[in-house]
């Protein structure tokens, strides 16, 4: 729509709003005018004087309660505006940052820069990248390239992701013993609800652990017993995460099923070391795979 169109309606609707408070002067200004002459007397309409000018008194304060709340409605609907322009101006400072600080080399800078940079450049802030499910596999990877220290506290529906042949087997050990071979700690905690499940998981623990990766499953039941470990998850925000180096921390969004329905890297300190002694607590409870 055209400019001009929009200020030809708002003119429109602002007459409009207008139209009650010019109609219930003009009536009070003829009954006025009227009773001054002495003519209204001679009209049984202009007679009623007090009647006439209660209804014009009382429109005009119809008049005036709508127009206060159209008021508020277009003040809140401004500030909405700028919140969003706020909002999308902080997003591209993010990204503009970004640039700057990858180019000094630092690890999550050049994650960020170039998520900033693809189509989901909107779930990009100072210092978290949140994607959806269909990218949570990509994140991770980029999570686990140069890391020097992966601790894996992983939860999700194992089959959606580590027992399947193509991403676990091929895609997953193959990076995981890529950065082993450049000296990486990798440890994994794998949750588990049952035995049912510690069976079917039993050759992937396994292949994992002939890899190099330090492997110990626990089961569920028995970590959600422990006060220090729920307060961390709390924290976390999810039962699947990885502690990254010295600040980093990777996450998955799990449904109730244990699907993934998201993930997000985040650099904090203060949630680093929480999500470590969390998993460190869930490794020295756990058992070494047979």
């Amino acid at each position: 729509m055209k400019k001009s169109e929009v200020s030809f309606g708002a003119r429109v609707v602002t007459f409009l709003e207008r139209v009650p408070l010019l109609v219930a002067a003009l009536v009070c200004v003829i009954i006025a005018v009227a009773d001054l002459a002495g003519v209204s007397s001679w009209s049984p309409v202009l007679d009623r004087t007090p009647t006439i000018t209660m209804l014009a008194i009382g429109l005009m304060s119809m008049y005036l309660l709508i127009e206060r709340q159209t008021i508020i409605r277009r003040s809140a609907e401004q500030t909405r505006a700028l919140s969003n322009k706020i909002r999308d101006l902080n997003e591209k400072l993010a990204n503009a940052t970004s640039f700057f600080e990858a180019l000094d080399g630092e690890r999550f800078s050049e994650i960020k820069f170039v998520y900033g940079m693809r189509e989901y450049a909107a779930a990009i802030s100072t210092d978290e990248i949140a994607i959806g499910s269909d990218r949570t596999f990509e994140l991770w990877a980029d999570s686990l390239r140069e890391s020097s220290r992966f601790l894996a506290f992983n939860y999700v529906d194992s089959a959606q992701v580590w027992a399947t042949k193509g991403w676990a087997l091929e895609i997953a050990n193959s990076l995981q013993l890529s950065q082993l071979k450049k000296g990486c700690l990798i440890r994994r905690v794998f949750i588990l609800d049952d035995e049912v499940e510690r069976e079917a998981l039993k050759e992937v623990m396994k292949a994992q652990s002939e890899l190099g990766i330090d492997v110990r499953w626990a089961f569920a039941s028995e970590l959600k017993g422990v006060s220090s470990i729920q307060s961390a998850i709390k924290e976390i925000g999810t039962w699947d995460f990885v502690a990254i180096d010295n600040d980093l921390v990777f996450s998955v969004d799990l449904n109730r099923a244990r699907r993934m329905t998201g993930a997000r890297l985040k650099k904090s300190q203060k949630l680093h070391d929480e999500a470590e002694r969390c998993f460190l607590e869930a490794y020295g409870m756990g058992i070494t795979p047979e």
